[in-house]
């Protein structure tokens, strides 16, 4: 017969628990530390992801989930019918602003509704959005660039290039009322400046010109992002409608390949992560267990079933973890605020992006893993507990082995009762051992791995010269259409640097697809095949076409490319007015360009590379300079140029520039990343350890009081006693000191061996310098903790602690 005593049973569980106040505090505090680790771990990763993704929308202009391109209003209201769409932004294109101030930044005229406004980072200091015909609003660095002071009302004369499909494209001018106004973002791609709709509705009918209209559009979720346009699409019937998806978000720019490789690290950290909690809060209940067997074995006596009594310890368990995880996700999540900043901090990540995550999903995830922690963290104490015989557990002790004991012969020296302690039973030595070991590998670990990233490797990989300097749409990737470096300007750098050697980069406008370099740059091709020193041939036209070479050395020729030896016809219209000029060039190698002496983008077809002489004296006045790169002979004159192009920089805000000594800043900041990280989990790991440490020797030290008060009645001194304490703690945290060197050592191959195949610019390296400088710390650790515990103690006298004894 089935009896149904689940009350009777939660009923005991609540009052053993109310029996153990003390041992109930140290319980919660465990599961309030582990909660923490899990919940500021948790916060940490997902706000650097939310950062990264702020940052990236910024550069980008915006956060919608994808963008449908040059959509007809039929199209239109199709698509956003599709269940695929959860929220729309309208934005129609009239033109870019012609003043020559927007020449480094193109300021775009166009209508954005509210939503679109809102995910293009526009929050209004004063005013509103356009509502009637004439109104405007911008940003308050294009006002200035204007001549215009942010007041409402003022009225702006604005002339701009309407965007069609003629060769010549059309001026318009025309005056607004501004009406509202925001700060100005300086990573933000272009200035935009929005009109009303009627007014861009009106200019297309004036002009009869086909307007760009943009459809940008909200998912459900940013899984499978692409997928979901491309259904919305075909559902909608159409086939040939351009899209793109915001290569902002973590998810949609990484494929299968990557989320896997992702994926595995973070799974075994997670794993790593659950075992530091399982070790510390395993040992408070295996402990609490060990002091409860006698009445467990009490239970056993009158009917209680292992079934039942594993339900008691698990329901102590939960009932402590109401009290503690709510404490620990909210400490756990100040903790990782805090900590957030700090660790963004030595990024390159812009202090305007910086984002402290509050999902959810941090809570949620924080409280399951908890859960689950403490949960597997009871089961083996609960199984211990229920397979216990009546007998065994009135005989039992923490020590049982079921061995019989020699005795000594030499006298129960105090070094040996320690050693005879630690011994008694060896798993939780192991624990406590592991625990301790486990921060100390960390930590070396972590320092290993950071000091293996090499700085050299990745400035030699990311510049190939020392200092690149031009306009600031070259660095940001929108080649010489926007306005180029000029001669006079590089002039000036020339008079105000010390070069060992330098050259120009030059590009014909009209043809953005071919570089031309001049002899410093062209050393700095890869020749993958041919014959690139034919570039320098004066009496005929080589052209070497650009390819990628992998790590292994292996490159991939596209199967559209001309071969070695096939001539190319490129075509120059260089004036609306003359025919244009057609020449053609011979194919005379494949070769790899450095990113940093680059066009930084590629056509639909394929990029080359010629001679900058044979660039110049084919297309004469359309070639303009792109930038111009140099290199420093002397750390001093490295330095003085760096200074130099900073102020330059500052002052002409057009002129933006790279160097070794930007890159070397930005790669420590990357480094910094992890060396944060790193430390964060390590304190927190090696905080577990301690704490673990402290609950094995308080326990024990508890559990063994009437031993302790019986061998000092028959003789042994109070000073004895904290030596024997003192030396088990000893064995405790220099053995666990000793085991973490031995793990470092078998580690060292694996970890630059990991680091190696993840991080191409890591440089394998031995060290075990933080286990060995930990040392120290250990001993001390060793004596502190258990002097602390026997002198609480010790306030109960040796008569009243021997009453105890049942």
């Amino acid at each position: 017969m089935k009896v149904n005593n689940r009350k009777c049973i939660s009923k005991m569980a609540g009052r053993l628990l109310m029996a153990n106040k003390r041992r109930n505090l140290i319980t919660i505090f465990a599961i309030i530390l582990t909660a923490v680790l899990f919940t500021s771990l948790f916060t940490i990763m997902m706000s650097i992801n939310a950062s990264y993704e702020t940052s990236m929308f910024r550069e980008l202009g915006g956060y919608a989930h994808g963008t449908f391109k040059d959509v007809t209003p039929a199209q239109e209201e199709k698509l956003i019918a599709h269940r695929n769409i959860k929220a729309y932004g309208e934005r129609m294109i009239l033109g870019l602003i012609a003043d020559d101030s927007f020449k480094n930044r193109s300021a775009e005229i166009s209508f954005m509704d509210e939503n679109l406004a809102k995910w293009s980072f526009i929050e209004l200091k004063e005013g509103h959005l356009p509502v009637e015909k004439k109104d405007v609003v911008m940003d308050t660095e294009a006002l200035r660039l204007l001549g215009v002071e942010p007041a409402l009302g003022k009225q702006i004369e604005l002339t701009f290039t309407g965007i069609d499909d003629s060769e010549e494209q059309s001026e318009y001018t025309d005056t607004f009322t501004l009406v509202g106004y925001w700060e100005f973002d300086p990573i933000s791609p272009a200035h935009y400046i929005n009109v009303s709709r009627e007014y861009a509705l009106d200019f297309a009918q004036m002009t009869d010109a086909p307007i760009r209209a943009d459809l940008d559009v909200m998912l459900s979720s940013t899984f499978n992002a692409e997928g979901k346009m491309e259904a919305a699409i075909l559902d909608s019937g159409y086939t040939g409608i351009r899209f793109g998806v915001n290569p902002g978000y973590t998810a949609i720019g990484m494929d299968g390949g990557e989320m896997l490789e992702t994926a595995l690290p973070l799974g075994a950290f997670l794993l790593l992560v659950i075992f530091t909690g399982y070790l510390i809060i395993y040992n408070v209940f295996q402990i609490s267990v060990v002091n409860d067997i006698r009445f467990y074995g009490l239970l056993k006596t009158i009917g209680t079933t292992d079934k039942q009594i594993r339900r008691i310890i698990r329901l102590q368990a939960l009932a402590l973890c109401l009290v503690g995880i709510p404490a620990g996700l909210l400490l756990g999540y100040l903790l990782g605020s805090v900590l957030t900043p700090a660790v963004l901090g030595s990024t390159t990540i812009s202090l305007n992006s910086l984002s402290v995550s509050s999902s959810p999903l941090i809570f949620v995830a924080a409280a399951f893993f908890e859960i689950i922690t403490v949960l597997l963290s009871v089961s083996k104490p609960g199984r211990m507990a229920g397979k216990v015989s009546p007998i065994e557990a009135l005989r039992f002790n923490d020590g049982m082995t079921g061995r019989k004991k020699k005795k000594a012969t030499k006298g129960a020296r105090v070094a040996q009762m320690a050693l005879a302690n630690t011994e008694r039973n060896k798993k939780k030595t192991i624990l406590v051992f592991t625990s301790l070991a486990l921060s100390l590998v960390i930590l070396n670990a972590v320092n290993m791995f950071v000091g293996g990233f090499d700085s050299e490797k990745w400035l030699n990989s990311t510049l190939s010269v020392d200092f690149v300097v031009g306009k600031y749409p070259y660095f940001k990737f929108q080649g010489a259409r926007q306005g180029a470096i000029t001669e006079e300007e590089i002039s000036v750098i020339k008079e105000n640097t010390t070069a060992s050697n330098g050259g120009v980069a030059y590009v014909n406008a009209n043809i953005p697809f071919v570089e031309g370099l001049d002899d410093f740059l062209m050393d700095k091709l890869d020749v993958c095949e041919g014959d690139a020193s034919l570039l320098k041939d004066r009496n005929n036209r080589y052209i070497a076409l650009l390819t990628h070479r992998f790590e292994d050395g292996s490159y991939v020729i596209p199967e559209n490319f001309p071969e070695i030896g096939e001539k190319i016809k490129i075509t120059d219209f260089m004036d609306i007015d003359t025919e244009p000029v057609e020449y053609e060039y011979t194919v005379c190698a494949f070769v790899e360009v450095p990113n940093d002496i680059g066009l930084r983008y590629s056509s639909t077809n394929y990029d080359g590379v010629v001679w900058s002489e044979r660039l110049k004296e084919d297309f004469k006045d359309n070639v303009v300079p792109l930038f111009y790169a140099f290199d420093t002979d002397t750390s001093d004159a490295e330095e003085k140029a760096e200074s130099f192009l900073h102020e330059y920089s500052e002052q002409n805000s057009n002129i933006s520039y790279e160097s070794k000594a930007v890159v070397r800043t930005e790669f420590e900041g990357f480094k910094n990343l992890f060396t944060v990280l790193g430390s964060v989990l390590c304190v927190i790991i090696g905080f577990v350890g301690m704490l673990n440490f402290f609950n094995t020797v308080m326990a024990g030290i508890i559990a063994r009081k009437n031993e302790i008060a019986v061998l000092q009645a028959i003789g042994m001194t109070g000073k004895q006693v904290m030596q024997m304490l003192m030396i088990e703690g000893m064995i405790y945290t220099v053995g666990s000191g000793l085991i973490a060197l031995l793990l470092s050592l078998l580690f060292v191959p694996i970890v630059n061996g990991a680091a190696n195949s993840f991080f191409w610019f890591y440089s394998s390296h031995f060290s075990v310098t933080p286990v060995i400088l930990m040392m120290p710390v250990m001993v001390l650790l060793g004596v502190l903790v258990p002097l602390l515990s026997y002198k609480g103690l010790s306030k109960a006298s040796i008569v009243e602690r021997i009453r105890e004894i049942g």
